[in-house]
């Protein structure tokens, strides 16, 4: 996987890693903190439904986190330039 992008991409994705990891670590100990109160304050089985949810969420985070930040730093790709005989409107 890493021998198809090069020092660039490869110091961008390292970047993007470091900084996904703190939001992220914040967000697990929230949810974890959430799904155990969900759990102990909620009867029946709506807690763990809430507890599994809580989880979802936070592993989406875990998984685009990374992506988004790669996305938000890198800068906007530029317009094609029109081909020569095109007529503008």
């Amino acid at each position: 996987m890493d021998a198809e992008l090069d020092e660039r991409l490869v110091q961008s994705r390292n970047a993007a890693f470091r900084t996904a990891f703190k939001p992220f670590a914040l967000a697990a100990l929230i949810g974890w903190l959430l799904a155990m109160a969900a759990t102990q304050l909620q009867p029946n089985s709506q807690g763990y439904l809430n507890s599994l949810i809580l989880f979802m969420g936070v592993a989406m985070l875990a998984t685009t986190l990374p992506t988004a930040i790669v996305a938000w730093r890198e800068p906007d790709p530029t317009e094609p330039e029109p081909p020569a005989g095109a007529m503008s409107s």
